[in-house]
């Protein structure tokens, strides 16, 4: 009797050591990604090209035709922007959610959405420039559609 209660106290040991050394040999998930590096990454892979524009829901992709922006990690380029955007402005995330980021001249620009083809971007633009001028613009609350 003393023999087979000693034989399953070694089982139970032997299991116990098992179970241990496998639950520590599993590899830990591995750190998330920050939303800033992730959505820099998305940002910054290729040029995104005006698919929409709408301003307080008014179709007005024709004042943006061909407009495309390509971003490095703390600036942009544009083409065809007009006024809305520079050619060359520098930017930064609001914060470490990456939902938006703010260009050196205090605009702020929301990301509504991102993902490798398709970019969303919303902003209050007060300057009416559309009439007579060379670029146009005009004034409210903008979202840009782009793709690739």
């Amino acid at each position: 009797m003393k023999k087979n209660s000693l034989l399953w106290a070694s089982i139970f040991i032997v299991s116990t050591c098992v179970f241990v050394l496998q639950a520590c040999s599993k590899k830990s998930d591995p750190a998330p990604i920050p939303a800033t590096e992730s959505v820099t990454a998305l940002l910054t892979k290729g040029t995104w090209k005006i698919s929409n524009v709408k301003v307080d829901g008014v179709d007005q992709t024709a004042l943006f035709t061909g407009l495309t922006l390509t971003f490095s990690p703390s600036r942009y380029t544009s083409k065809n922007g007009g006024p809305i955007w520079p050619n060359d402005n520098s930017w930064s995330f609001t914060d470490d959610s990456a939902t938006a980021f703010v260009r050196v001249d205090g605009l702020v620009v929301n990301i509504v959405s991102i993902s490798e083809s398709s970019l969303v971007l919303q902003m209050a633009w007060n300057k009416q420039t559309l009439g007579g001028g060379r670029a146009n613009s005009v004034k409210g609350n903008h979202t840009f559609t782009f793709s690739k």
